[in-house]
C-alpha cells in the first residue's frame, strides 16, 4: 500500500503521540500538532481508517493499528 505524503505525516505524528500505539490520540491534539483544523483531521483519519491504518471512534480519538505501526516504522 502506497501512502501519500500527507498520510505519512499523519501516521508519523499519531505514532509518536500514541507512545508506539499505547495511548489513544485525541483529534484536537492532532490538529494542534499538525497545525490544521479538527475537521480536516477527522476527514483524513476516516480515510486512513478505511485503509486499516487507524481505528477511529467519534469523540474517543484514534489508535494506530498494527499495519499503521508497521507503516510508521518504515517511514
Amino acid at each position: 500500500m502506497q501512502l501519500t505524503y500527507t498520510e505519512e505525516n499523519y501516521i508519523k505524528v499519531i505514532h509518536q503521540l500514541s507512545n508506539d500505539g499505547v495511548q489513544t490520540v485525541a483529534t484536537n491534539m492532532l490538529a494542534n500538532q499538525l497545525h490544521t483544523s479538527p475537521a480536516a483531521i477527522t476527514d483524513m483519519i476516516q480515510r486512513m481508517h478505511q485503509k486499516g491504518l487507524l481505528t477511529y471512534q467519534k469523540y474517543q480519538g484514534v489508535n494506530i493499528t498494527p499495519l499503521g505501526r508497521e507503516k510508521a516504522m518504515q517511514i
